[in-house]
């Protein structure tokens, strides 16, 4: 290999933006395409959180690729911004079921989501008994 050649020259020309293909990746709503009815449909089910109250409960299923994190995670992201104009503080916690394959481990990610440790005072044990006790007096305190 010469002197003037490097692993880390040009960038591949391929991509023009790598990051639209990460999974963290939110399209605005107009590149959200044939989604308008459900995206409207989960908005309207959980637009009481806006306002302070308890959203109905969603359930989401379908085929993988179809849309249903990329719709979730819109509305979510949208809710918590008209839920802050309203002076209205929405958690929200995203459980990736393919990682966290249990119900401890998904509870966990729940609780390591929704906690702040500096204003509760209580911090996420790993597992066990004392998953289930802090989340008992989490209840009281949210």
């Amino acid at each position: 290999m010469s002197d003037s050649s490097s692993f880390f020259g040009d960038p591949d020309p391929i991509f023009a933006n790598k990051d639209l293909l990460r999974v963290q990746h939110l399209p605005d709503v107009d590149r959200i395409i044939g989604r308008t009815e459900e995206l409207t449909k989960l908005a309207n089910a959980i637009k009481d959180a806006t306002h302070g109250q308890t959203p109905n409960n969603v359930l989401i299923y379908g085929k993988t690729g179809t849309g249903k994190s990329l719709c979730s995670k819109y509305i979510t992201n949208d809710l918590v911004q008209s839920a802050t104009e309203n002076n209205v503080n929405v958690g929200v916690a995203y459980v990736d079921c393919f990682q966290d394959s249990t119900e401890t481990q998904a509870v966990r990610s729940i609780a390591d989501s929704l906690n702040d440790p500096d204003e509760t005072g209580l911090t996420v044990p790993l597992s066990g008994h004392c998953l289930v006790k802090n989340l008992l007096s989490w209840r009281s305190i949210i």
